[in-house]
């Protein structure tokens, strides 16, 4: 894995940039990979009813 630094000082007019960019891309990748990120996003939620429902809420805890 590689790390990437990132500098955090910018202009406001910088900043905005890199924020319009982000969104920029954001909508890019939707287009692309939205179908497959909506499903995945699905996969983890049935993923998690699952898990939850395994688990005894009511259970005593041992303190």
């Amino acid at each position: 894995m590689k790390t990437l630094k990132i500098t955090t000082h910018w202009t406001a007019e910088q900043a905005d940039c890199i924020y319009q960019l982000l969104g920029d891309l954001r909508s890019v990748l939707w287009d692309h990979y939205g179908d497959e990120i909506a499903e995945l996003y699905e996969e983890i939620r049935l993923e998690q009813q699952v898990y939850s429902g395994s688990v005894d809420v009511n259970q005593e805890l041992p303190f």
